[in-house]
């Protein structure tokens, strides 16, 4: 009865092995691809999409980049974007003292474009994210974006842009 005991014991610590060894390998993989931040995986995009970022427009909060700048050649246009943490409603919760009256101003959510950032159905988003326990990590994304000029780099945006407003995974 004692050699089953050993045997049945020596089983139950090879699959705690396999277990922690199976653990260890996620989180490893994990922080491998957190390393892209969203504002890269964002810029890396638009880059693609024919938009060269503006390296003299650069908005800062507490230290940290919080928007990037993106013109397009041969267009004297800019375009600012920053996406929005979940806290956040608008360009005036992120950076408060930026003055963007000379700017046409949108929100883009759910691979769609609003005047007004839409606070109700991120609200519902939010609230079925909570009961599914999952928290935020697949909640959509707003992100703001503001142009000056008549350039139509919004219209670029919202095409290179919309499969990461819907709140899937940033790294690939």
């Amino acid at each position: 009865m004692t050699r089953y005991y050993e045997i049945a014991g020596l089983g139950a610590l090879v699959v705690a092995m396999l277990a922690l060894y199976e653990d260890l390998t996620a989180a490893n993989l994990k922080a491998n691809t957190q390393s892209i931040t969203p504002q890269v995986a964002i810029s890396a995009t638009l880059i693609q999409a024919g938009l060269v970022p503006r390296k003299d427009v650069v908005i800062e909060l507490d230290g940290r980049e919080v928007a990037q700048g993106f013109s397009r050649e041969h267009c004297d246009g800019l375009l600012l974007i920053a996406l929005l943490p979940h806290t956040a409603q608008s360009w005036s919760h992120l950076a408060p003292r930026l003055d963007l009256s000379s700017f046409n101003v949108r929100y883009l959510y759910e691979g769609a474009l609003y005047q007004n950032a839409p606070r109700l159905q991120r609200l519902g988003d939010r609230l079925l994210a909570d009961l599914r326990s999952d928290g935020t990590a697949d909640l959509p994304h707003l992100m703001a974006v503001a142009e000056a000029g008549n350039c139509k780099l919004t219209r670029r945006v919202v095409e290179a842009l919309s499969t990461f407003t819907l709140g899937k995974n940033f790294y690939g």
